[in-house]
């Protein structure tokens, strides 16, 4: 009797390609299901984050396998995993600084008696617009291109001309002054 050695990763990619069966996307991904599950927790912190994630993650292999050619799948793998977690906290910190932001604004409110919505959300984008005004012009093109037209650093290189070190620095700079501004009362 002689056994059949395991296709390789190599091997498997190539089936996918050519046949498109999702069954060999399926395999590898359970190769590494533990490997996946580790990076989500590191980036994500939260269990339930990092199945959507994990879960997510199958459907970017689907899609990835068949336009690039992957020759370490273990290593691209990790670097694709980490990218995805990367962009899941880049939406969520987005969604909460505008959180952050909203419970800021309704406090103010609250205390000044009114608790209409309308009013919460119209001080909310006048203050917000207001204060991007004030910080320096480079963090506030960096801050409005990443966060309200969910632009990369990339584009926004590509955009402004600035090198990625400055898009980094300017948005890094730009957060900070924001949340110093939506501390002050105003």
């Amino acid at each position: 009797m002689s056994k059949r050695s395991p296709v390789s990763d190599q091997e498997l990619i190539e089936m996918y390609r050519n046949s498109h069966d999702l069954k060999y996307v399926g395999e590898l991904y359970q190769r590494y299901t533990h490997i996946i599950t580790i990076i989500c927790l590191k980036y994500l912190k939260n269990q339930d984050d990092a199945q959507d994630a994990a879960m997510d993650l199958f459907e970017v292999l689907c899609r990835d396998l068949k336009k690039h050619q992957v020759k370490q799948f273990k290593s691209w793998l990790a670097t694709v995993t980490k990218n995805l977690c990367i962009k899941k906290l880049r939406r969520s910190s987005h969604d909460d600084l505008k959180e952050g932001m909203a419970v800021a604004e309704e406090t103010v409110v609250e205390i000044s008696g009114v608790m209409d919505p309308n009013v919460i959300k119209e001080e909310q984008l006048s203050r917000l617009e207001k204060l991007i005004e004030e910080i320096p012009a480079e963090q506030a093109t960096c801050i409005k291109l990443f966060y309200l037209e969910e632009k990369s650093y990339e584009d926004i290189a590509g955009i402004t001309g600035y090198s990625m070190n400055e898009v980094k620095s300017y948005l890094q700079n730009g957060k900070r002054n924001l949340r110093i501004r939506m501390q002050k009362p105003s």
